[in-house]
Formats: C-alpha cells, structure tokens, sequence
C-alpha cells in the first residue's frame, strides 16, 4: 500500500490552500495597528477603572476596606465568559490589516461614571485583551497570519475569502513530555520535519494537531508514519483540507474541549480545481479505509464543498456521532457522543 501510495503521490506534489486565495488589498487598509501604543493605552484604561473600582467598593461595601484586596482581585479577576478566540482575531486582524472586518469583535469602553458592575465587567475584558496583546508583541506576520488562517476566517462573521498568504509554508512543532504540539500549514516537507522530529523524541506518544491544510503527498506520508509508530493523535484547534488526512494516523484519535472542527473541501493546485474523478480522490479514499475510516464518507466529504469554501464538521452533536460512527474520531472529551 506504502508503494501505491508513494508511486500517486509524485504525481501529486503540490498544495492545497484553505478558501480561494482571495487577498484583501492592504494597500487599501487602514493604518497599521500599533500593538504597543494599544497596550500602553489599554493598561492606563485599567488603572482608571481599577480606581474608579476602589472608590465604589469603599462607599457600597465595608467589608472591602479590611479584606486587604485589590479592587479587582476583590470582585473576582476571572473572565470565564469574556471570548479570547474573537479578542484574538480581533487584535491580529488589526496588525494585518483587516480593520474593517474585525472592527464588530472589538470590545466598546465604559465610562468611568458606570456602575460598579459595568466596570468590573469591562475591566475583566480589558485584562484578558492585555493578555492576549502581550502573547502577540514578539510573533512574526508570517505567525500571525497563520492563526488568522486557521482559527480567525469562517469565525466570528469573518469570511473565508479573506485567506492570508503571507501566513502560508509556516509551521511549528514543539515537544512538550509525551506531546508533540503540531501547528501550522502541512507545507511540502512536511513529512520529513515530522519524522525527523519523531526519530529524536522517542519519548512522544500523542501527536496534536491544529493545521489550515497544504499537502495532500506530506498530510498521507505523515498520518502513515504516525500509524506505523502506534501513536494517537488529538485534535486542539481547527483541522483543514489536508489535516484530516494526518489525524486520521492516530491509533487513537480525539478532540479535546473547546472541540475544534473539521473542515473538508475540494482539492485545489495553483493551477485550479482537481477533478473529481482524479486518482487522488480514490487514493485518499483507499488511504481512509486503511486508517479504519469510512473511505466512501470521506471521500463525500471531500466532494461537498468547492475550493473555495469549507464544509466545517464537528460544532453539533449530531456531526460529532456521525464522525464516531464512520471511525474519523474515537473519543470526544467531556461529550455525549457515542465514541
């Protein structure tokens, strides 16, 4: 099969690209977003609410006053419904120059003349903004536009088109104990990072994978190694295009909470749609049934949607069963699925 599926491959080496590689005009955008400038502000804003926080929780609450507390830290600096996913594209839309498509996520300020509740609330958001802006000030654009790519567009009113090249032929592969964090495009080479990286750590047994896809030749190689090595593989963000094919690898293969998607979509060369009745489509549907995996609702998958858009699977309950009950996935963390 290994033969087979080298032999296809070399007359397929090529990469697949999330949404149709429509580009906004930066030259049209707005002035660059200044991250600094923006925490510098951002951190003054809080002193003031932080103030403001003092003085209200003096007049209403006597017990304020002894409990030796920041104003903040009294009323509870955990943020659990704040949403970092939409704060964090709305940042690195800004820095790439998306202004106009992310200017809906951005939080509004209150005034210093609200209620102490108000406040509390817009200084909890505001410090896990901070956070988040502070992660971002040492990332590259190339990094940055990969998490544009994989976890901004076709989120949060965010359409697909809005694909950053500048974000493409990025990966990362960090060890961490047992793990191997895998996140970035599946670039040509792909396969032979991973292996290298496999041959130095012994110690891994979990592959975790968040991509926007690429290479169908490296995603098929390296879910191939993954197989032949018995380890898992587990899903922590957005897997695309050709992700799937390297989760499908895992002996074990599971999707932690919040549960990332699956999104499947014709393939695609610079050269245009590959037609659906190319021998890559049945070598990735061989390749599925040799995984465990329904071959023939793989391949469906495939087919459904255009190159320039993406069935996403995964965000129901409905999807997550049919994704068990065809072998994609044997464990949903925290679900009521029937893996």
């Amino acid at each position: 099969m290994i033969k087979l599926i080298s032999k296809q491959i070399r007359l397929a080496r090529y990469l697949i690209f999330v949404s149709a590689m429509l580009i906004c005009n930066l030259a049209e955008a707005q002035v660059a977003f200044d991250v600094r400038s923006e925490i510098n502000d951002a951190e003054n804003t809080l002193e003031q609410y932080s103030a403001r926080i003092d003085e209200l929780l003096r007049e209403t609450d006597p017990r304020y006053s002894n409990s030796g507390s920041s104003p903040l830290s009294y009323l509870g600096y955990q943020c659990p419904e704040c949403n970092a996913g939409q704060m964090q594209c709305a940042i690195i839309g800004k820095i790439l120059g998306f202004n106009t498509l992310v200017i809906h996520l951005e939080n509004q300020p209150v005034t210093l003349e609200a209620s102490l509740s108000e406040l509390g609330g817009a200084a909890r958001e505001l410090g896990v903004w901070l956070h988040i802006a502070r992660q971002h000030l040492d990332m590259s654009i190339s990094q940055q536009a990969s998490i544009w790519n994989l976890e901004c567009i076709g989120n949060y009113g965010i359409p697909l088109q809005v694909y950053d090249a500048r974000g493409s032929d990025v990966v990362s592969m960090e060890v961490e104990g047992s793990y191997l964090w895998v996140y970035g495009d599946v670039v040509e080479g792909f396969y032979e990072q991973l292996v290298s990286t496999l041959n130095a750590h012994p110690e891994i047994q979990t592959v975790a994978v968040g991509s926007a896809g690429g290479s169908v030749r490296d995603a098929i190689l390296s879910g191939l190694e993954i197989r032949s090595r018995g380890l898992q593989t587990q899903l922590t963000g957005a897997c695309l295009s050709a992700c799937p094919l390297v989760f499908m690898g895992g002996v074990e293969r599971s999707v932690m909470r919040p549960f990332g998607e699956f999104g499947f979509h014709q393939i695609y060369t610079s050269s245009g749609a590959i037609p659906l009745s190319d021998d890559l489509y049945n070598l990735i549907r061989t390749y599925s049934y040799d995984m465990g995996i329904n071959g023939d609702w793989v391949l469906a998958l495939f087919y459904s949607a255009a190159p320039s858009s993406m069935n996403m699977q995964g965000s129901t309950l409905e999807q997550r069963n049919t994704m068990c009950a065809n072998g994609l996935v044997t464990w949903f963390q925290r679900s009521d699925s029937i893996c």
